[in-house]
């Protein structure tokens, strides 16, 4: 057991653990060149001058291919917004978004989509109608509002920030950065690339593995699904 001299915060300990620019696209399921542009900000070329679009992180970005685990909730909520509506156009333009990010930031911080009171936040600033730049899509603001509802079931919050992302429906696999290094898991603690590495390596059936681990069957089938997926979309 080692002697920890100073005592570091868990939200400072949730921003050490850092996911790869492969992971972080495997979890949000999206592009690899959309995440980075989203969080990074990209260049246009036009006929006479290129244009830098800046991206929706405000956190540090002095390492641009690697993200914490706010900033994987942040690029959820973007990627909710940018979506197309039926067909039509999406509820949000980057830039929209961008601007409602740094809106706010002013007075919740570097990571406002991630905290608990973004809930309370939003309904208050969607009941007033406040005047900001946020209102100028008033459509926007209502639709953040309904996923921010929405995407709750999928997250628990510690300290008034989101501690546990479960990125499945069935909410078997887990991520928690302060567990396993922030490593897929599930509810037991083992990650998924363990069950899977007894799975396919050692050629272990997921009854055997239930029982040896003694935990329901289907949490080992799940992390075997996550842990296929996550391989085959590393192989693609």
């Amino acid at each position: 057991m080692s002697v920890v001299e100073t005592k570091v915060d868990s939200r400072t300990e949730r921003e050490m653990i850092r996911y790869t620019l492969e992971g972080a696209s495997f979890l949000l399921k999206l592009p690899s060149t959309t995440v980075r542009n989203w969080a990074n900000g990209y260049t246009i070329a036009g006929k006479y001058k290129q244009t830098k679009q800046r991206g929706v992180l405000r956190s540090d970005r002095s390492e641009p291919y690697l993200f914490n685990f706010y900033e994987l909730i942040e690029l959820l909520y973007v990627k909710e917004l940018t979506r197309e509506r039926e067909g039509s156009k999406p509820y949000a333009t980057l830039k929209e978004v961008r601007d409602m990010v740094d809106f706010l930031a002013e007075e919740h911080g570097e990571y406002p989509l991630a905290q608990a009171q973004f809930h309370k936040v939003m309904n208050q600033i969607v009941t007033e109608n406040k005047t900001t730049s946020l209102l100028t899509n008033p459509i926007l603001a209502q639709h953040l509002l309904d996923f921010a509802h929405e995407l709750v079931v999928q997250l628990d919050f510690d300290d008034g920030m989101v501690s546990t992302w479960y990125p499945c429906p069935d909410k078997i696999v887990r991520v928690n950065p302060l567990i396993r290094f922030g490593q897929p898991i599930i509810e037991d603690g083992v990650t998924c690339e363990t069950i899977y590495l007894r799975f396919n390596n050692r050629h272990e059936t997921e009854d055997e593995i239930a029982e040896d681990l003694n935990i329901p069957v289907e949490r080992v089938k799940a992390a075997i699904k996550f842990e296929e997926e996550w391989l085959s979309g590393k192989a693609a």
